[in-house]
């Protein structure tokens, strides 16, 4: 229902819930036919009114009410000079339900907004809906939360007021290893087809946007590797523009920053306790294989039941290192001095099966564990107290053989070098096998079987697998696998066609890397020799 414009001041948009450093503000508009006089009206919530300040506003004026006014331009920078900014004893807001009233002086209601965080959003203003036509807006007895990328339209005009034509730009956000660019039309008619320019770092991304009808989104997509992972972490500008700018042109160009992760095993989760003794408490490593000093605050750990916690605390970690993460201050005293972290709200990993995924601030996942009480040693008698430690820290090769107990006193190594950690010495070879021989019992000291690689190409697609002495397929450890110029895999000596422990003998590792960049082919081999089986 179309609102009836029979006031002289009506309120447009209401700031309860800002950043810290901004006041509170109420944005009112001036219908009246004539210059309008501030000083013959109140604002007011439930609990006061306070008395508008002598002051002659030109009709049709955007009116700012604040606490501070410098303060509010300070942090909002795009109010135009336009705008009546009024200082004044403002009621404070309620952070969670309140209700705003424009009176006059005699105390006849002028206007009254009523609004909720609970149905709106903490951080965002509250705007008045309305439709723009002509140059003219005409406002609503309705009211929304404001869909700004700047969670607000101080002095502007409001977010949600329609025009007829308006193609926006609703975000950007990552979904695992997917960026989604979202288009929608707000609009009143039909958008025509138009290309959408992606610009990430130095790339770019040209796509063609389909004819949308009112209220029709549309979602472009971009995978990880279309970005190029490197070796390192990279915080990177991504900036959106849509080709035909159109009457809203402030939702037409978007610009956010995203946190890239580096290929698969250069960040990895390192150790995970489930089971944790009375006065200690759950926790996930992680290790910064990369050659950066990475800051991992703001990075999230998710468990299989999809609860998310995110790491609260300023956290620096510098290459070849380990930081424990945990949700108590116990683990200051288990990690003994080495780097740890909170994060927020429970880690709590289940003891008998779990999954652990890590994501970048922005979204992209990083690597995934998975807990398996069963991955313990058989020779002990309790599990409690007691972590699994990945054996090779930056090893992508899925499967169980890479976990195994910890066996410091302590029962875990929270970060620090785990303590069934294989010191793999990568060399100028291509490829290499350790130890070699090897056992295929779980458990022995010489298990399992570390194969790691050191090639020239900075990114490439690899194959590697086991063959006997007669090239007969033992096991597949890589298939198209994207991987950097150095890393490892685990094979604990079962083949994949019997879905048995191997003989005793002389095997093959035969691997394959074609460069991302060239498609130049490198091949090579190494023997793999185990020595002993269950």
């Amino acid at each position: 229902m179309e609102y009836l414009l029979l006031l002289q001041i009506l309120l447009t948009e209401v700031h309860p819930t800002p950043a810290a450093g901004e006041p509170e503000w109420v944005e009112c508009t001036a219908t009246s036919t004539d210059t309008l006089a501030l000083g013959n009206y109140l604002i007011c919530d439930n609990r006061t009114c306070v008395g508008l300040p002598p002051r002659k506003v030109p009709r049709g004026s955007l009116i700012v009410l604040t606490r501070d006014v410098e303060a509010l331009r300070e942090t909002r920078l795009a109010i135009p000079d336009s705008v009546v900014m009024v200082e004044c004893a403002l009621p404070s807001l309620n952070n969670t339900t309140d209700r705003v009233e424009i009176r006059r002086r005699d105390s006849t209601l002028c206007d009254v907004l009523t609004y909720s965080i609970m149905t709106s959003e903490r951080g965002r203003s509250v705007e008045r809906l309305g439709i723009a036509d002509n140059g003219r807006v005409t406002y609503l007895d309705a009211w929304s939360t404001s869909e700004a990328f700047d969670s607000a339209t101080c002095g502007r005009i409001n977010s949600r007021v329609q025009y007829e034509r308006d193609v926006a730009i609703t975000g950007v956000f990552v979904d695992d290893s997917i960026l989604h660019v979202g288009i929608v039309n707000n609009g009143r008619v039909p958008a025509s087809r138009q290309s959408v320019s992606i610009r990430i770092d130095a790339q770019q991304f040209q796509r063609v946007c389909p004819e949308m009808q009112p209220s029709q989104w549309w979602s472009i997509q971009i995978d990880l590797m279309q970005l190029r992972p490197t070796h390192r972490a990279r915080f990177d500008t991504v900036i959106v523009e849509l080709s035909a700018p159109d009457m809203r042109r402030e939702n037409d160009v978007m610009s956010t920053a995203l946190t890239l992760p580096p290929i698969a095993g250069s960040i990895a989760i390192t150790e995970m306790l489930a089971e944790p003794l009375p006065r200690d408490c759950d926790f996930v490593e992680i290790w910064n294989g990369t050659v950066d000093t990475l800051d991992l605050t703001g990075w999230t750990l998710q468990d299989g039941g999809g609860d998310l916690c995110r790491i609260t605390t300023p956290t620096l970690l510098p290459p070849d290192t380990y930081v424990a993460c945990a949700s108590d201050t116990s683990i200051a005293r288990m990690s003994q001095g080495a780097r740890w972290a909170l994060v927020r709200p429970a880690l709590n990993i289940h003891a008998i099966r779990d999954s652990v995924v890590l994501r970048t601030s922005s979204g992209f996942v990083v690597d995934v564990a998975v807990y398996k009480q069963n991955l313990h040693s058989k020779a002990l008698v309790a599990t409690a107290g007691r972590s699994l430690e990945k054996r090779v820290p930056g090893a992508i090769a899925a499967g169980d053989s890479q976990w195994g107990s910890c066996t410091a006193t302590p029962g875990s190594t929270p970060g620090l070098v785990n303590s069934i950690h294989h010191l793999v010495q990568l060399d100028d070879l291509l490829l290499t096998a350790s130890p070699s021989p090897f056992s295929t019992r779980e458990g022995a000291r010489r298990h399992p079987c570390v194969i790691s690689w050191s090639q020239p190409f900075e990114q490439a697609t690899a194959r590697l697998v086991i063959v006997d002495v007669e090239g007969t397929l033992v096991y597949e450890l890589l298939n198209g696998q994207f991987i950097g110029s150095r890393g490892s895999v685990i094979w604990d000596g079962v083949s994949s066609v019997t879905n048995r422990a191997c003989s005793v003998g002389i095997y093959v590792a035969v691997f394959e890397s074609i460069d991302a960049a060239s498609g130049r082919v490198i091949r090579g081999s190494a023997p793999v020799v185990i020595g002993e089986t269950h």
